[in-house]
């Protein structure tokens, strides 16, 4: 049973299969036939509503849903819409009946629906499946493709191989193809400067993974590990250049195809995720650091130490 509570109302889903998005990135958990009802009350509630969540169309299905969505973006703000793209399994094309909807839309200027997050983010059920809006202008799309941390290879995919649904194709075309030229052109100490943050994300995570085993706690010593396990990919592909089509914990097994990995990387990433007791966790985590921090020695990568706050600005 999971129970999501907020603002004075809880809502049950018996054995889910949602998305929540908790720490640096999206975990899943399953959702049978007789938990897709869901029922609510409280003040954004409306009083007390049902709704039937219907996830069982095929990819056909989704990507009209998204086309629709596309139209009615162009037709809402005329002249402003570079190009409009799906993202996630449904670009992919390996979207499933539990999958959901998410597209982006790179824009002249600056545009925010309301209720939208300050980043330009809309989350809703639309037509029985939940769907995702989000808005970047071209400004913003340059500055996160700029920004080589420990976000970049799971971001940069979306701008750099978009799934087009909307949009002039030529100016889109022109569009992706500045994208490609601004990263091709960022040296690569800027990438080794964004390794050298991810690799203080993987001794982060490692830490966690010890604090977890001191206080008995499997579960966190399990998620700990996982979230290592990412924070070790976004490494890898900072090292490598090379930016992740999945963003959950598939990029782990794109990063093991990079010309530049820890010989063993894959071995210890199995007894990582196959760890049935927390010393073995603890173990494979070791290791798995230790790895990472003598890639990162020969490749000449550091983390960032300072002696006076004054160096970063405080």
């Amino acid at each position: 049973m999971v129970v999501v509570s907020g603002r004075g109302h809880r809502h049950r889903i018996p054995k889910a299969r949602h998305r929540i998005r908790t720490g640096r990135f999206l975990f899943h958990f399953s959702l049978p036939e007789e938990a897709r009802t869901l029922k609510a009350d409280g003040p954004n509630a409306g009083g007390h509503w049902k709704r039937r969540m219907e996830w069982n169309m095929d990819h056909d299905e989704r990507m009209r849903i998204a086309e629709d969505v596309a139209r009615r973006v162009m037709t809402r703000f005329p002249g402003t819409v570079l190009f409009g793209c799906v993202t996630g399994s449904v670009a992919r094309g390996d979207d499933t009946e539990h999958s959901d909807i998410d597209t982006m839309f790179v824009t002249t200027s600056r545009i925010r629906l309301p209720k939208m997050s300050p980043d330009g983010y809309r989350q809703f059920v639309y037509r029985g499946v939940p769907l995702q809006v989000e808005f970047r202008t071209r400004e913003e799309a340059l500055e996160i493709l700029g920004e080589t941390g420990p976000y970049w290879p799971v971001q940069a995919t979306n701008f750099l191989e978009p799934r087009l649904i909307g949009g002039d194709p030529e100016v889109a075309a022109r569009t992706v193809l500045e994208f490609r030229k601004f990263v091709d052109a960022i040296p690569m100490s800027s990438f080794r400067r964004g390794a050298g943050h991810a690799l203080l994300w993987v001794d982060q995570g490692l830490g966690k993974v010890r604090n977890a085993a001191a206080a008995g706690d499997h579960p966190r010593a399990i998620q700990a590990g996982i979230w290592m396990a990412q924070d070790t990919a976004a490494f890898l592909g900072l090292v490598n250049r090379r930016y992740y089509h999945f963003g959950d914990a598939r990029m782990v097994r794109e990063a093991e195809s990079f010309p530049t990995v820890p010989a063993g990387l894959p071995n210890i990433l199995a007894r990582l995720f196959g760890a049935v007791a927390t010393p073995e966790i603890v173990a494979a985590a070791e290791e798995l650091g230790s790895l990472c921090r003598d890639l990162a020695r020969e490749q000449g990568i550091l983390v960032e130490e300072i002696d006076e706050l004054e160096e970063v600005g405080l």
